[in-house]
């Protein structure tokens, strides 16, 4: 069973584009080795991130990003467990997005802003799964 979080929170004043760089690679680096993937969207200060693995990995590693100075007002906007990862070829793939991805991916979810974004997924009745799937073939697989 693979377990998800996905979460919201917004960066710190003076979070740099360097800071988030080094963020992904140590990320990276140690979700290879618990099999954890997941993408990290940031768009006007704010992040969304999905998180997709083990349980107990998924925890600790939610308890360590919880505790994480370069960002405040985390909101857990899905915890749950799953039959299959929508991120399974990416470690922590990155996604900057701005206006026009969100209406690019967003046109029939009626998605324009990361705010939007974050009102969509805790929808009941939200198709995560479309979502995803049109931001990986529109957004990651660039």
């Amino acid at each position: 069973m693979i377990h998800r979080i996905i979460y919201a929170s917004s960066a710190k004043p003076g979070l740099t584009k360097k800071d988030i760089e080094d963020i992904l690679d140590v990320c990276r680096r140690n979700n290879s080795t618990l099999n954890i993937t997941g993408v990290l969207f940031f768009s006007d200060g704010e992040f969304v991130q999905v998180l997709e693995g083990r349980k107990s990995d998924i925890q600790d590693l939610f308890s360590k990003i919880s505790k994480d100075n370069r960002h405040e007002n985390i909101e857990i906007l899905i915890d749950e467990d799953v039959d299959n990862r929508y991120f399974s070829q990416w470690a922590m793939a990155y996604a900057v997005m701005d206006e026009n991805d969100f209406r690019s991916i967003g046109g029939s979810f009626d998605i324009r802003t990361i705010s939007d974004f974050k009102t969509y997924l805790q929808r009941p009745d939200a198709y995560i799964g479309s979502i995803f799937s049109e931001i990986i073939d529109r957004i990651l697989d660039q």
